[in-house]
């Protein structure tokens, strides 16, 4: 159980979490799905140009493995709660690449800069007044797979992880403690295992998101040796992991997802 103490004693608890982990098969993994994220920004085909629509994608690419290192350093210093967040704001940041690829005039429609104006507009006024929604409304990408199944990562890590609903405030296990003032403490735990579940959790989202940029770039990144070899690794291990904890079934998940990357003799 943890007790809300002060903020450095919190920041402590948390460096030595992480220190005590340093190393373990699962740290090692998410060292691995960096290596690959550097990889792919290295050698990936993203355009190198002049066109604003264009180089947007190689810079949500490079916000999407930050948020990666970000939410992963979170999850591994004992704060698996606070990962999900960070990670549907890559998720997002990948489904707007997608739109754009369906239709070069949905990066206009993803910006919406007169009602964002008009937003920020009721916003400064107050008084209660009503404040319009931004609705993108993207063409072209409902027939997408892959649109389709990150908005539905998207709506679960909001439901379950992100936004403050039952399934959020059941992680937590809680505690009291009567003190001989008559006062009562209240302290806190996440679920047992929550945090290898976020870890890996985090690794099949981020290694989807690398998937949804080689969709956008229409295979060139996995077209490259040493993406896929590095790709091939993290792949490898975590499903090593998975069958170290009995996960059968997440295994099979893994191999069927992955079956178009060549193996390792054909890279």
């Amino acid at each position: 159980m943890s007790t809300i103490t002060d903020w450095e004693t919190f920041v402590l608890a948390s460096r030595n979490f992480f220190d005590g982990n340093r190393g373990s098969p699962l740290f090692r993994l998410i060292q691995a799905l960096d290596d690959l994220y550097r990889v792919v920004h290295a050698n990936g085909s993203f355009p190198n140009t002049d066109i604003e629509r264009e180089d947007f994608i190689r810079k949500c690419f490079v916000i999407c493995h930050r948020a990666m290192l970000a939410a992963a350093t979170n999850t591994a210093s004992g704060l698996p709660e606070d990962g999900p967040g960070i990670t549907r704001r890559a998720l997002e940041a990948a489904k707007v690449c997608l739109a754009i690829k369906a239709h070069p005039d949905n990066f206009d429609e993803w910006k919406a800069f007169e009602q964002r104006s008009v937003r920020w507009s009721a916003r400064a006024s107050g008084g209660g007044r009503r404040v319009p929604a931004v609705s993108p409304r993207y063409r072209n990408v409902s027939s997408d797979p892959f649109y389709r199944e990150i908005q539905g990562l998207i709506g679960v890590l909001s439901d379950a992880a992100v936004h403050f609903t039952p399934e959020y405030f059941g992680g937590y296990i809680w505690e009291q403690t009567s003190n001989r003032h008559g006062t009562v403490d209240i302290s806190l735990s996440v679920v047992e295992d929550a945090v290898p579940y976020r870890c890996f959790q985090l690794i099949g989202q981020y290694l989807f998101i690398v998937r949804v940029f080689d969709h956008c770039l229409d295979g060139k990144l996995f077209a490259n040796p040493e993406i896929t070899r590095s790709a091939r690794k993290v792949i490898e291990g975590l499903k090593e992991l998975l069958v170290m904890e009995g996960l059968t079934e997440q295994v099979r998940l893994v191999e069927r997802g992955w079956k178009f990357l060549p193996t390792s003799t054909d890279a």
